[in-house]
């Protein structure tokens, strides 16, 4: 399978995170002081946030346990396991590994009780110090707390959709008009998201002041993408790519409608005896 490269914003992201988890991993402290290394990635959707933070498991030879604030599950509840216990279970092994909380953009509701109960045991993974305590069979104890502070590389994201810039239409197959220079895009995003106020200060006060922001793809990027996969300019428009604000999903159509055509191509060579070379891409 072909190694896509990376957008000019995922590499810099990437490198801001290696250093991030270098700095946490080393248990350096300033003045005395721990520095704040849990990190956020702000990116629409398509630019690249889970992708990116299993692309530095696979750098810093770590496993990623993803979880969602969607499908987060706190301690008390009806559903088993809750979250903080499948994090309990995860650092049983004594292993460093990267957790990866998506969808912070999605905590929302704080008025009910589940909400709260939520966002407390956010702040506790980030402050390293939960109150969950597991239970006689399966507890939580001194050895999973040591693990938490020391082995546990924290990354948190989210898309904050509505927040960026709109786009040009979103369409696939009709010629785009070429998009906008976006001077200072990750400076403003960052900016619209501390005026939403979408989420408690509280929970962002607890991470990176560093906010890393993957960028929307550039026809530059989307030409390195299509270099890679070896699609031709008449397959594969960069510049439609660009100005369509799908970002990877624009890849992933694309593929598919090349996919398709060249299948039926395929089919229709075959039904008079010719046969294709086996597709590449």
């Amino acid at each position: 399978m072909k190694k896509l490269p990376l957008t000019a914003s995922q590499r810099h992201v990437l490198g801001r995170l290696e250093a991030l988890a270098a700095l946490y991993f080393s248990g350096e402290r300033i003045a005395g002081v721990l520095p704040r290394t849990s990190a956020v990635i702000i990116g629409e959707s398509g630019t690249g946030k889970s992708f990116l933070v299993a692309h530095l498991g696979e750098r810093l030879k770590l496993k990623v346990l993803k979880v969602t604030v969607g499908d987060w599950m706190v301690a008390g509840g009806r559903t088993d396991p809750c979250t903080l216990e499948t994090i309990r279970q995860w650092l049983t092994t004594g292993e460093r590994f990267i957790l990866h909380v998506d969808e912070l953009d999605k905590v929302r509701d704080q008025s009910t009780a589940w909400g709260l109960a939520m966002l407390t045991e956010m702040f506790g993974l980030l402050d390293r110090r939960v109150s969950y305590r597991g239970n006689a069979k399966e507890p939580w104890g001194a050895t999973h707390d040591r693990a938490l502070a020391e082995r546990v590389f924290i990354v948190g994201s989210g898309a904050w959709q509505s927040l960026w810039p709109e786009q040009a239409p979103r369409r696939i197959g009709f010629v785009f008009a070429p998009p906008e220079p976006k001077s200072g895009a990750a400076t403003d995003i960052v900016r619209r998201v501390r005026e939403a106020r979408v989420i408690p200060d509280e929970l962002f006060n607890r991470v990176s002041a560093e906010w890393l922001v993957l960028e929307p793809y550039t026809a530059e990027d989307f030409r390195g993408i299509a270099h890679g996969l070896q699609l031709s300019t008449e397959e594969f428009d960069a510049t439609e790519a660009a100005a369509s604000g799908l970002n990877f999903r624009y890849v992933e159509a694309a593929l598919t409608k090349i996919a398709l055509a060249r299948r039926a191509r395929e089919a229709a060579a075959a039904s008079q005896g010719v046969l294709f070379p086996p597709e590449t891409v």
